[in-house]
């Protein structure tokens, strides 16, 4: 794999990862109730797991494959003096440098909150707080990191706000799913439907906010509309509209068609709602991965 190649999968590993943790913790911490999520954070824990070992080695293997790709191939990587050079002297390098040691600062905090039965009780707020510094920093890196003053300021501050809410709609669609099967219990039915409600309470505006935020995102970018379509960049971003107006239809459809079948069909509407909401994931994870591809490219570039 050439280093392009690897920067491209690392980028994609460490920002599914972001967003998944943030969204799935931030969700379960401020719109389930305390004993529903932390039964729902133990189901989840192996999945957790999994992600926070992606983000932490993602993240250096990405500053791995950026060092490689600014120099001259594998053979500089070798090398600290240019490790450091990377780093110290170029603002993509230090922002992803930024972002790998805050994937692996947060994965050990997790491991020793995990631990600390005194601490176990602030572990959602402070799992909240770290995904979302991790996830903010990606802000430091690609198109929206390259502005100066305060129009650049502004420019990475809006692309924050986006990923906190693309994230929170992505990520808490994970919870989401044990939601639906809680359904199913009479101990639990009551709590699980609350948690779902409030979850499509604060959808409509992460929803409203990440499409808000995107076009903004692209419009500081290009300094105009991105209606140049022989641009890659911009074919792309339409191509990521396409797939996130797909998922926003997906979400109107189980709020207002199948979430008031539940009192005609239960079992058959909740399957849906569990379909529905597993394709929503699915179709994020393909708008991460357009987002990926098309960052890469040059925003005018035919």
């Amino acid at each position: 794999m050439n280093p392009d190649q690897l920067l491209l999968v690392s980028r994609f590993a460490f920002d599914t990862a972001a967003l998944l943790l943030w969204g799935g913790q931030v969700f379960l911490w401020l719109g389930v109730e305390k004993d529903l999520a932390r039964h729902i954070r133990r189901r989840l824990q192996p999945l957790t797991v999994s992600l926070l070992i992606l983000l932490a080695l993602a993240g250096p293997l990405r500053l791995l494959a950026q060092a490689a790709s600014l120099g001259a191939g594998w053979r500089d990587v070798t090398s600290p003096a240019f490790l450091g050079d990377v780093i110290f002297l170029s603002a993509v390098g230090r922002g992803v440098a930024l972002q790998a040691g805050l994937g692996v600062v947060t994965a050990c905090l997790w491991a020793l909150l995990a631990r600390s039965k005194r601490a176990i009780e602030y572990q959602p707020m402070i799992a909240s707080i770290s995904f979302g510094l991790v996830l903010a920093s990606l802000a430091l890196t690609g198109h929206a990191g390259a502005g100066d003053g305060w129009e650049g300021l502004g420019h990475q501050a809006n692309h924050i706000l986006h990923l906190l809410m693309a994230g929170g709609w992505l990520g808490g669609l994970v919870p989401v799913l044990l939601l639906i099967a809680l359904l199913g219990r009479e101990e639990t039915r009551a709590s699980a439907a609350h948690g779902l409600m409030r979850f499509s309470t604060l959808g409509h505006g992460a929803v409203a906010l990440t499409f808000f935020t995107g076009f903004l995102n692209v419009l500081l970018t290009l300094g105009g509309w991105p209606f140049d379509f022989s641009s890659a960049y911009q074919q792309l971003f339409w191509l990521k509209v396409l797939i996130v107006s797909t998922m926003a239809v997906i979400a109107i459809v189980n709020r207002y068609v199948i979430v008031p079948a539940m009192g005609r069909d239960p079992v058959r509407a909740a399957r849906w709602l569990a379909r529905g909401s597993l394709l929503e994931i699915v179709l994020g994870l393909a708008a991460i991965a357009t987002v990926t591809f098309f960052s890469s490219l040059e925003p005018m570039a035919g």
